[in-house]
């Protein structure tokens, strides 16, 4: 567990996310309390801790949270038979059952379990009971009350040091991995405690779709339907479609028409631009009250990009070279569309702005900085799409390096 924790935590470190929740289930919430003693304080580490299926013993005694059946057994050993493999996937997740469940048994290294169980059951990392009475962060503990291998009576006697409600909750009927058989239901109980865990986060969510043949506005309402309170005059998840492709910049002016917030995050919903950024760009305007703060693919230490061929590299490249030589920005990306706006401002440069197609985030920084605005930068790594193909193509090139020239003439 102790390995695991501190795996997660060196990836947390790495991408400077400290303003998290954890949700953990079985094996997940043992790490998350491993994780607390690792970053427990007000200003840094995580607001939450949710933990189904996960009782929370004292160093080495595994046998005083869990109840001693074949189904743990077969947690810890190296070898299972395939019926064994088949009853372990099949009682771990209950119903539905599908066929990747016991594909993820088959893939685990079976020396991992064994492993696993000798190092807790030895009693290496921290006493868990301890820690969690202890932790000041706020802890939602979310069982079925028909838990088949863990003894909810223990959970229910541990002295949780924040817990949530004040009480242990347990959905009737329901076994040991509730969001998996009724979803519905555990859902809106992880996005409440989410809520209350975020308590100084304001958050809305804008998606414009200009009728995507991927599905993406089904997606999207499935987050509403999960994310979204249940009185409809504060929804924190929009999408507003359009009928067809009109165009990047109508988008964002269509998307911005909708926003409530005094800040604006644009970004690629294909995780392009990962979340993971967001912090950074956040921490990055506050500190230096920037009017923008713009992604970067090509300055400070890890930016980058994955995935382009060399033809993609060279054409970016050149485009920031050509638009740094004719127009001076001020800005190492003028190309990307990773960005956050004060929202006036950004009102302010879109009403500025005539391009409308692949030459519109290069306007945009370059009347911004005409406007007198104060850029930011900050690096980020661009993964291309997985599915999918860029739309990038000649017509789009000479049209930028038209727009280049245009700009050159006007500004």
């Amino acid at each position: 567990m102790a390995g695991y924790a501190e795996a997660v935590t060196e990836i947390l470190a790495y991408y400077s996310i400290d303003d998290y929740v954890i949700f953990g289930w079985s094996l997940g919430g043992h790490i998350g309390i491993e994780m607390l003693p690792r970053s427990d304080s007000k200003t840094k580490g995580p607001r939450g801790l949710m933990m189904t299926g996960t009782p929370p013993i004292p160093r080495g005694q595994v046998n005083l949270g869990f109840k001693g059946d074949g189904h743990m057994n077969m947690a810890f050993r190296e070898v299972l038979t395939d019926d064994e493999k088949h009853r372990f996937a099949y009682g771990t997740a209950g119903l539905p059952y599908e066929d990747w469940l016991l594909e993820n048994v088959n893939r685990t290294d079976p020396c991992a379990r064994r492993l696993m169980y000798e190092a807790f059951s030895g009693g290496l990392g921290v006493d868990q009971q301890e820690a969690i009475e202890k932790t000041g962060v706020l802890t939602a503990i979310v069982n079925g009350a028909a838990e088949p291998f863990v003894k909810l009576d223990f959970i229910r006697g541990v002295k949780y040091g924040n817990l949530w409600r004040g009480e242990c909750i347990e959905l009737d009927g329901l076994g040991h991995a509730p969001f998996w058989e009724k979803p519905e239901d555990f859902h809106q109980i992880l996005r409440d405690f989410v809520e209350d865990a975020s308590i100084n986060l304001d958050w809305e969510l804008i998606i414009v779709d200009d009728a995507s043949p991927d599905g993406t506005q089904e997606i999207a309402h499935q987050l509403a339907r999960v994310y979204n309170p249940p009185s409809p005059q504060d929804p924190r998840i929009v999408l507003k479609a359009r009928a067809g492709k009109l165009g990047l910049g109508t988008a964002y002016v269509h998307g911005l028409s909708f926003a409530t917030g005094n800040f604006v995050i644009i970004m690629d919903a294909d995780f392009s631009h990962h979340p993971a950024a967001l912090p950074s760009f956040i921490a990055l305007q506050k500190e230096h009250d920037y009017d923008i703060v713009a992604g970067t693919r090509y300055s400070g230490k890890g930016a980058g990009v994955s995935g382009w061929d060399l033809k993609r590299k060279l054409v970016s490249r050149g485009a920031n070279l050509l638009s740094a030589t004719v127009l001076q920005p001020g800005v190492s990306d003028v190309t990307g569309s990773f960005r956050l706006y004060k929202r006036e401002v950004l009102q302010k440069v879109i009403e500025n702005t005539a391009s409308k197609g692949y030459t519109f985030q290069m306007e945009m920084m370059v009347r911004a900085k005409a406007l007198g605005y104060k850029v930011g930068e900050c690096p980020i790594t661009f993964v291309d799409r997985l599915y999918g193909e860029s739309k990038l193509g000649g017509d789009e090139i000479a049209e930028y390096a038209k727009g280049v020239m245009t700009l050159w003439l006007k500004v």
